[in-house]
């Protein structure tokens, strides 16, 4: 993500000193450069959405908890978007947007990195309680090999 961020930057810095400027069109020189970048970016984009899915299924076996927890989730990106919209809108340059971007995402990493090296090794079940307490359970490595054989059987 990075090296396509810094990709971007450095599309960006050739577009902006060029002259005449430049507009980029299916049979342009550099359209591929262009395109490529944004494809790329796309991508992890998308491949993002699936990685904190991911995570927080991760570390959530109630339905209620994990409906919370994306219900935050998604209250940041919705505040995300929100900024950016705003930054897009005003009258900075896109180098301006750019940098910002790279920046915000630059805060992330440590974060990010901290929460992937919670992950627990082997699932835990946290099951809610009729009284409203969790519990941790386990799950032993031979009740997931059974699961796997039974989904793996064929069904009648």
């Amino acid at each position: 993500m990075l090296a396509s961020l810094s990709w971007q930057v450095s599309n960006e810095k050739a577009y902006g000193s060029a002259n005449p400027r430049v507009t980029l069109d299916w049979d342009n020189p550099g359209f591929g450069h262009g395109f490529a970048s944004m494809v790329i970016l796309r991508f992890f984009n998308e491949s993002h959405y699936m990685f904190v899915y991911w995570l927080m299924g991760a570390f959530f076996d109630d339905l209620e908890t994990l409906t919370l927890a994306v219900g935050i989730v998604r209250s940041f990106e919705s505040l995300g978007s929100c900024l950016s919209f705003g930054i897009g809108a005003s009258q900075l340059s896109p180098m301006v947007s750019l940098v910002i971007a790279f920046a915000m995402f630059g805060l992330t990493i440590p974060a990010t990195s901290y929460v992937v090296f919670l992950v627990p090794e082997r699932p835990l079940h946290l099951r809610k309680g009729e009284d409203g307490s969790t519990s941790e359970e386990e799950t032993s490595p031979v009740a997931v090999s059974k699961a796997i054989e039974a989904s793996d059987a064929p069904h009648p």
